[in-house]
């Protein structure tokens, strides 16, 4: 859960940014709009967008105009929306944040359409509402990286040597916490804080890969609540992930297994081989480089609530 603090200061900001967002999906065609905003409405932590208006309040003195934060992070917001219409599909998840997921209400094929058409129409919005093309390439290239991510997690086991620890640590640096270093850049290039730019892209990272790792922890704790997806997923559609690697090494269950063992079998010798402690203590050197990251922070206020981000992300380990 996130800190009650961010949220209080970033009431008003939050506020318009859900207004915004659905602003920015508002058409012509119903069941698009339906669809869009139905996902909007079933919330979510919108923690990609925290950063940018964090990010984008500078060392105090310059902070960026609130109308260009907020259509950054609305375009971060909707973009990540987009990623997870297209996750769904691909997984097959049932649910998404207790909704029924847009391919479960409609079909594979207008899903992955509306996902599509809200990429686009999330860039169309952000050429005409802000002249800013580093902003619009920044995005452009986290989306690149992403795609890359999610096309390497697919096809793990066509790699020419298994997937290993830093193997995992690439995939998800490309599929999530590369996006979570962007919203950080974005938020800081609107300062023009060539600092501050580099130290929350670095901060954006760690947090990132400390988010993602935990992420993939509460998939065997079956925490569902807090991920926003199907306890399990990940096991069951075959996904290596760290838990499993580490398993690996312990010699708790072998590459051969995952194909002729049930997927309850695997997650409870994963457990009990103690694989999700030492999984545990990789995303907390990731929680530590991105608190190192906000070390004298410029500006105070909001580095401590960039350091409860944090140590929110931390905490979903319980």
């Amino acid at each position: 859960m996130l800190s009650e603090n961010v949220h209080s200061y970033l009431k008003p900001e939050l506020k318009r940014l859900d207004e915004l967002m659905r602003e920015i999906v508002a058409g012509d065609f119903p069941l698009i709009n339906h669809g869009l905003e139905r996902l909007i409405n079933a919330g979510g932590k919108r923690l990609r967008g925290i950063i940018v208006l964090l990010a984008a309040r500078g060392n105090g003195a310059n902070a960026a105009p609130v109308e260009q934060a907020l259509e950054t992070a609305a375009a971060v917001e909707l973009i990540h929306l987009a990623t997870l219409i297209h996750d769904d599909v691909i997984d097959r998840a049932a649910e998404r944040r207790g909704e029924p997921t847009l391919h479960n209400r409609l079909d594979n094929q207008t899903a992955v359409l509306i996902g599509d058409h809200l990429y686009a129409r999330v860039i169309h919005r952000l050429t005409t509402a802000l002249e800013r093309l580093d902003i619009i390439a920044a995005l452009a290239r986290a989306v690149d990286t992403l795609c890359q991510g999610e096309i390497r997690q697919l096809h793990v086991s066509k790699l020419e040597t298994p997937l290993d620890e830093n193997g995992y640590l690439r995939i998800i640096q490309e599929k999530t916490a590369d996006f979570f270093s962007a919203c950080g850049r974005m938020g800081a290039l609107l300062t023009g804080d060539a600092e501050l730019t580099r130290r929350l892209s670095e901060y954006g990272l760690a947090l990132g890969t400390a988010f993602q790792i935990t992420d993939d922890l509460l998939d065997y704790r079956g925490r569902s609540e807090l991920t926003g997806k199907d306890s399990g997923n990940d096991l069951a559609e075959g996904r290596i992930t760290l838990p499993l690697i580490h398993a690996f090494k312990r010699g708790a269950v072998s590459t051969e297994e995952l194909t002729t063992t049930p997927a309850d079998d695997i997650a409870r010798r994963v457990i009990e081989c103690g694989a999700l402690e030492s999984a545990a203590a990789v995303g907390e050197e990731y929680i530590n480089r991105a608190l190192t990251a906000l070390n004298d922070y410029p500006n105070q206020e909001v580095g401590e609530l960039l350091r409860s981000l944090v140590l929110s992300i931390s905490s979903r380990n319980s």
